[in-house]
């Protein structure tokens, strides 16, 4: 047999090279034992057969073997560049593997593998990677943990990339949100605190002009407008639609009037103060002047069906329906309850035709 292994030798040189290069390879690459290569390189006199032998054995070493050590490493790397380091070598190598598979070539999950690592190379992926996870911990995007943690489960490099890119863009606007928000909410208070300080209604409504002209002022002017609280942009969009559709117009000129026409302004100061919502603020306003002015009437009417006079404007009034209809005739503000007043002169007319009726009945009876 020896014989016949040195008959092979001599006539087959450069495969017996070959053969004595893989085994090096195996040892010195891959850490097989010089037991377990001998052991291969002596289980056939065929030179041939330990070649394909060795050369399996060696495709299974680089194709299945050496990426589980380098994800391994990558697993347990315990920071950044390390994780990186290791990425960059296992993808290096499964990319080397790309038109170099000869064994095992139905194996998907290998080819899908080295099909990715080979384009990520060609596409200098990695160094994109690289790039961005050192920008996401300058820009705290990351942490060091946090980093690491996705960075170990990295096989697509791609990927990898994008998510943090993401994330350092979430967190960018996330700041510039918070930055945005600081400052219309300072504003925002400044004016709550001057309009609390205010005792008059024109400086008070004045105050609050100013706070809609800010708010609607942002209206398509904020550059992350769905990373802002909504009830922010209720707000904004609300003011813009207050100035633009004569809302606070129509406040103000009640104010106005309420001012030259009553005399306690403390209670619409409170009510302009505790109130956002200018339409919710005008009815309220609206609705307690409307309630005092029937009020008003309605005292006045008993009061001169009872008999007394009344003077209103300057002028003496003793009749009830006569009164109603002056104030009919007189109260021309748009805010006046001419619907109630002129509900009320329907119940006093009916009421006296009542009266004059039940009277000349009596009459009749006692004829």
């Amino acid at each position: 047999m020896k014989l016949q292994a040195s008959a092979i030798a001599s006539e087959q040189p450069e495969l017996m090279n070959k053969i004595f290069d893989l085994a090096g390879k195996l040892i010195r690459e891959h850490g097989a034992s010089e037991m377990s290569v001998y052991r291969d390189l002596s289980f056939s006199i065929n030179a041939a057969t330990v070649y394909q032998s060795l050369e399996e054995t060696l495709a299974i070493k680089r194709q299945f073997r050496q990426p589980e050590i380098l994800a391994e490493a990558r697993l347990k790397a315990t920071s950044p560049e390390g994780a990186l380091a290791a990425i960059q070598k296992e993808q290096n190598d499964l990319a080397d593997l790309h038109g170099n598979i000869k064994y095992f070539t139905d194996n998907k999950e290998l080819t899908s593998k080295v099909e990715l690592a080979w384009e990520q190379r060609e596409n200098k992926t990695f160094s994109r990677l690289e790039a961005v996870a050192k920008m996401s911990l300058e820009t705290c995007a990351e942490t060091e943990d946090t980093l690491l943690k996705k960075l170990q489960n990295t096989t697509d490099l791609k990927a990898t990339y994008r998510a943090l890119s993401k994330n350092i863009h979430e967190h960018r606007v996330k700041a510039l949100v918070l930055d945005d928000s600081a400052r219309i909410t300072n504003n925002l208070l400044m004016f709550t605190s001057q309009k609390h300080k205010e005792t008059s209604l024109t400086k008070v409504i004045g105050v609050i002009k100013q706070e809609q002209e800010f708010l609607s002022a942002l209206d398509g002017k904020l550059k992350y407008p769905k990373a802002h609280d909504t009830d922010l942009i209720n707000s904004i969009k609300s003011a813009s639609d207050n100035l633009c559709s004569g809302k606070f117009d129509k406040l103000a000129k009640f104010v106005s009037f309420l001012e030259s026409n009553t005399k306690d302004h403390a209670p619409i100061i409170s009510i302009l103060k505790s109130n956002t919502d200018v339409t919710k603020t005008y009815n309220i306003l609206l609705g307690q002047y409307h309630e005092k002015c029937i009020n008003v009437m309605n005292k006045v009417v008993s009061t001169l069906d009872a008999g007394k006079s009344i003077t209103l404007d300057n002028k003496k009034f003793d009749c009830s329906i006569k009164l109603l209809d002056y104030l009919s005739k007189n109260r021309n503000s748009e805010f006046f309850p001419h619907q109630e007043l002129q509900k009320i002169q329907t119940k006093v007319i009916e009421n006296r035709k009542e009266l004059e009726l039940s009277k000349s009945k009596g009459l009749e009876l006692d004829l």
